[in-house]
């Protein structure tokens, strides 16, 4: 996880999602649906599916991010 978070704190799209996964699953860092959320929001809104498809997930179930239907659904689209 640690290379995931030095590549993602300097704007990897990639790493982003996939520290923000790191985080959703506590897999080598202590588990954080906040900080999964906001990683994945990250990598999103540079457009990598990954981080789309996982940020819909947080936003709804309401992981890490208020709940919201509209939000999760329009991330699902940009991901598809």
């Amino acid at each position: 996880a640690r290379y995931f978070r030095l590549a993602a704190d300097q704007g990897f799209a990639q790493a982003q999602s996939q520290i923000g996964v790191c985080y959703a699953l506590g897999q080598g860092i202590a588990q954080d649906d906040e900080e999964a959320a906001r990683y994945n929001r990250l990598a999103a809104d540079q457009g990598d599916a990954t981080g789309q498809c996982n940020y819909a997930m947080a936003c709804l179930h309401g992981l890490g991010v208020p709940q919201g239907h509209e939000e999760g659904a329009r991330y699902h689209r940009l991901a598809a």
